[in-house]
């Protein structure tokens, strides 16, 4: 986990209730006690505990995360597209079996999505959860352009934010990858 508890992008969807009843387990105390059942569970000594968080704005969750449980969580490692295509591209063809071509213009079509929103042309980009599910509509007989309307395309707006003649973010996602395939 990685976020600043006091902010309202630190959100989780575990219930709260959930969490609280095996803090026991991820503090000092390596034990949970049900005290309907007058039982004690202690975790074994060398169990390791990880848990994943979605961070940013785009993920709103449900519950917000305290201290509490993000201090139960100390160390973070960050992940996000691999740095290399070729990597990314062995990911869609190792997961779903799409050939290399394809992969290659799901993936070149997701890096020039996070280059504009790393520069603010659009609100999102486009996830490496997102190409593999796109591969897998590739494999089932789907081009790249079709796989991206039914995964991707639907989580950008159609509306330019009000901006008359404006593209919107979902007409600049598809016109990329229009000219990545030519359709």
């Amino acid at each position: 986990l990685h976020a600043d508890a006091t902010s309202p992008r630190s959100t989780s969807r575990i219930h709260p209730t959930i969490s609280n009843s095996i803090y026991g387990w991820l503090d000092h105390r390596q034990s949970v006690t049900l005290p309907d059942l007058n039982v004690t569970i202690d975790a074994h000594p060398n169990t390791v505990w990880l848990a994943t968080a979605n961070q940013g704005v785009q993920y709103g969750a449900t519950f917000r995360l305290d201290w509490a449980w993000r201090e139960r969580f100390p160390y973070t490692i960050e992940r996000s597209a691999p740095e290399d295509s070729r990597d990314e591209v062995r990911i869609l063809t190792s997961h779903t079996g799409v050939d290399e071509k394809p992969a290659r213009v799901l993936v070149d079509w997701a890096r020039r999505s996070r280059e504009m929103w790393l520069t603010g042309d659009i609100r999102t980009s486009i996830s490496t959860r997102v190409l593999v599910n796109a591969a897998w509509l590739v494999v089932s007989g789907m081009s790249p352009q079709q796989a991206a309307e039914y995964t991707a395309a639907p989580m950008f707006d159609t509306d330019a934010n009000g901006i008359v003649g404006a593209e919107s973010d979902r007409q600049k996602i598809m016109g990329i990858l229009s000219m990545r395939t030519g359709r």
